[in-house]
């Protein structure tokens, strides 16, 4: 048998053994924080309002860090700079995570929608229609009494930013001529195309004449026509301004919704 000589184990000898790779260790389903979906935080009080304190404490609340509301503080948000802020907002006040600002996001689309149901039903104006005069003989008793006729069931008018609501006599043909029956009608502002005020100036006027408001609804939707308001002596031009404002409003806030 023959040995292998010195120099072939010399130079085996001197050839290094490659290193052996370790593979990655792979994290475990264990390992990995578990988070729950964060339920919606109920805002105790209007979110324009809001203080930089409270938007922070609402910020605490919704599960972020407290370097992120102290962030939110130092940058001075208040409650009324809450619906402009966005996703790159929120990263700039150390909101790191996608999750977290998806979360804040989805918080902040809420109030809004809050904020903006409430605002359609606020109540702008709301009155008790006067008796019309109806004909003749009406208009000399009144003229006589100087007084406007009773009516046990007066018509009803209410304006919100988003809707005119009439409870009036109803005329519809089920109801009978001489029904005394009421029907309560809501109009969206978006369907009125004008509002005109009718001043009563007649002579001898001791102030019982209401004034009447007259409601134009666009012709292209194919709605009933709106029975006249009969306000107070002097109140027309004032309550048809109002009417017309409120109009002019919802309509600028629906640009706003849909660009948001």
């Amino acid at each position: 048998r023959a040995w292998p000589s010195s120099s072939a184990c010399s130079t085996a000898a001197s050839v290094p053994s490659a290193p052996r790779q370790r593979r990655p260790r792979r994290m475990s389903y264990q390992e990995l924080e578990e988070v729950l979906p964060t339920k919606s935080v109920e805002a105790s009080a209007d979110v324009p309002t809001w203080s930089t304190r409270q938007v922070s404490e609402w910020v605490l609340q919704l599960g972020c860090e407290g370097h992120v509301a102290s962030e939110f503080t130092k940058q001075r948000v208040t409650g009324d700079l809450m619906h402009e802020l966005t996703e790159k907002h929120l990263e700039a006040l150390g909101i790191d995570k996608v999750g977290m600002r998806l979360l804040v996001m989805r918080e902040i689309a809420r109030l809004r929608r809050k904020a903006r149901a409430k605002q359609r039903f606020e109540v702008v104006w709301q009155a008790t229609g006067l008796r019309p005069v109806e004909g003749p003989l009406d208009w000399l008793r009144q003229k006589i009494f100087c007084v406007a006729c009773c009516d046990t069931k007066p018509d009803k008018y209410k304006l919100t930013n988003s809707s005119l609501i009439l409870t009036q006599k109803d005329h519809s043909k089920a109801s009978g001529f001489f029904s005394k029956a009421k029907r309560t009608r809501t109009i969206d502002l978006d369907s009125i195309a004008g509002v005109t005020a009718n001043n009563s100036s007649e002579l001898c006027d001791c102030g019982c004449v209401p004034d009447t408001i007259e409601i134009d609804l666009d012709d292209e939707q194919g709605l009933d026509p709106v029975e006249h308001l009969y306000v107070a002596h002097g109140e027309g031009s004032d309550i048809a301004a109002k009417i017309t404002l409120a109009i002019e409003e919802a309509e600028a806030a629906v640009p706003m919704e849909m660009h948001r």
